[in-house]
C-alpha cells in the first residue's frame, strides 16, 4: 500500500528537484457522534439535526487547537480553501519513480508544456479570508532548498514518519519533491532500504526513517464482529512487531516496527510526524492506542522535539465511477458533495473525523517541553477523489499526487515556526 500500487524499478529519468459532517445521506450515517463536533481543524461543524453547514468565527476556531504555536496561519492553514489548476507548479514539482509517472515521463520527455495529471492542481487556502488576508496563509511548495533551510533554522537532525502505509506514502512524496529516489528510503519488493539521510549544505545531514506501526506500542489485534464487510485483514488490525525493520522493507512487510526503540537511539532534535487511524475500526480501539502513545512518549520525550499529528484522511466510495456512477472533479467538489457522493461506512471511514478530533485534543496532554502541531490534511484531501491508485483501492493515492500537499502544508507550517523561533 503505497502512493501507487503498481511499482517499478527506479526510473532512469531525472527526478526534478525544483520544483460536516453528520447528516444522514441514505446509507451514510454519523450516529456515533453524540453531539455536534467540529470538522477537525476547520470551520464547518457537524450538525446532526439538519443538512446545513454552520460556520465558526475565528475566536472559536482558535479555542479548538493547542495554544502552543502562536501564529494564526499555522493553526488554521488547510482548514478552508479550494483546488485550482496551476500548471507551472505542476511542472516544477514533478518527479518520477512510480510506474504511471515514469510512463508519462517517457512519452512527454521533450514536451516542455506538458503537465502530469497527478500534480496539475494547487491549493488556494482561504482559512483567514474573513480577515481579508487571502494570501497570508497560502501553502508553499517544498523543495530541496526550502527543506534544508527550514531544517537548519529549526536545527532538526532527524525526521521519523510513524504510521501505516499512508505515512510511508508521505515519506515517498517528500523524497521525490526534494529530488531523491524514494525507493532508497522505502525500498520495494526487489530491494531493501539503502538510504536514510538527506544531505544539505554546510555538512548538515538529516536522518529520515519510516516505521509502520500503530502509535500505541504493540497494541495487539481486535476482532470486528457484526460487520458484513469485515475481512480477516480487517479483523486482525495489527501484525506482530519485529526488531529487524532495517533489514527488510517495512512498506511491504506485514509486521510492525517498534518506533520507540528508534526514537531513543539518539537525543538529536527530532521531528516526529505521526498518524494512526486508517486501520482502526472503533473509537474505543483508537483512543486506547493513542492514550498508550501519550503515556509512552511522555516517559521518554526529548525536550525541544517537534511532534506533528497528521490527520487521518478517508477514502472515496467508488472513486473510479464503476457502474456508471458519475464522479465529481476536484474543481467542482465541496465538503457537502463529498459526503453525498463519496461518503460511506465501508472500512469505518466515517469514524475518521472523530479519530482526528480525539488526537487533536490529546496533543495537549504531551509534555510541554516539546512543540506539538496538528496538521490538517483532511479538509483539502477529501476534495480529491481523483488520483487514487486503482478501482478497488480508493484510499491510497498515486505519486505525484494529492499527498504532495501534505508535505507542502507541513513544511510551510514548519517554515513559519522557524521564523517565530528566530524572532524569539
Amino acid at each position: 500500500s503505497v502512493c501507487d500500487h503498481i511499482m517499478s524499478t527506479p526510473s532512469r529519468f531525472k527526478i526534478f528537484p525544483w520544483l460536516i459532517i453528520g447528516f444522514s445521506l441514505g446509507r451514510l450515517s454519523f450516529n456515533h457522534l453524540k453531539k455536534p463536533l467540529p470538522l477537525v481543524g476547520s470551520q464547518p461543524v457537524i450538525n446532526n439535526s439538519s443538512s446545513s453547514v454552520e460556520t465558526l468565527n475565528q475566536e472559536e476556531v482558535a479555542e479548538q487547537v493547542p495554544d502552543i504555536i502562536d501564529d494564526e496561519c499555522i493553526r488554521v492553514r488547510g482548514s478552508s480553501g479550494n483546488w485550482y489548476r496551476n500548471e507551472t507548479l505542476g511542472r516544477e514539482t514533478f518527479y518520477t519513480g512510480m510506474f504511471r509517472a515514469n510512463k508519462w515521463a517517457r512519452v512527454n520527455l521533450r514536451n516542455k508544456t506538458a503537465v502530469y495529471p497527478g500534480n496539475q492542481l494547487a491549493w488556494n487556502d482561504t482559512s483567514l479570508a474573513s480577515n481579508n488576508n487571502e494570501t497570508d496563509c497560502q501553502v508553499h511548495p517544498v523543495n530541496m532548498h526550502s527543506f534544508c533551510d527550514t531544517m537548519q533554522k529549526l536545527q532538526i537532525r532527524r525526521i521519523l514518519f510513524i504510521g501505516d502505509s499512508l505515512m510511508g506514502s508521505q515519506l515517498q512524496s517528500l523524497a521525490g519533491l526534494i529530488g531523491y529516489n524514494f525507493f532508497d528510503f522505502i525500498g520495494n519488493s526487489k530491494g531493501a532500504i539503502i538510504r536514510n539521510a538527506i544531505d544539505c549544505p554546510d555538512d548538515f545531514s538529516i536522518q529520515i526513517h519510516y516505521r509502520r506501526e500503530n502509535l500505541g506500542p504493540n497494541y495487539g489485534k481486535t476482532n470486528i464482529t457484526g460487520r458484513q464487510d469485515a475481512t480477516l485483514e480487517h479483523r486482525q488490525q495489527f501484525g506482530p512487531e519485529t526488531p529487524n525493520c532495517g533489514e527488510k522493507t517495512p512498506m511491504g512487510n506485514t509486521s510492525y516496527c517498534p518506533w520507540h526503540l528508534l526514537y531513543n537511539e539518539t537525543d538529536e532534535k527530532t521531528l516526529l510526524v505521526l498518524n494512526q487511524g486508517a486501520h482502526f475500526h472503533s473509537m474505543n480501539t483508537f483512543s486506547k492506542s493513542f492514550d498508550l502513545f501519550v503515556e509512552l512518549f511522555n516517559s521518554m520525550a526529548h525536550p525541544g522535539d517537534v511532534v506533528v499529528f497528521r490527520s487521518t484522511v478517508p477514502g472515496h466510495r467508488n472513486c473510479w465511477g464503476l457502474d456508471g456512477e458519475t464522479g465529481i472533479g476536484p474543481l467542482e467538489i465541496t465538503h457537502d458533495k463529498f459526503l453525498e457522493r463519496y461518503g460511506t461506512t465501508l472500512y469505518d471511514w466515517n469514524l475518521f473525523d472523530a479519530y482526528n478530533l480525539y488526537a487533536k485534543e490529546k496533543l495537549n496532554d504531551l509534555v510541554p517541553s516539546v512543540t506539538t502541531h496538528y496538521l490538517n490534511a483532511y479538509n483539502m484531501t477529501v476534495l480529491r477523489a481523483d488520483e487514487h491508485v486503482r478501482y478497488n483501492d480508493c484510499l491510497h493515492y498515486m505519486c505525484p499526487g494529492p499527498v504532495d500537499f501534505w508535505n507542502h502544508l507541513l513544511f510551510t507550517n514548519l517554515a513559519d515556526m522557524s521564523k517565530h523561533q528566530a524572532e524569539a
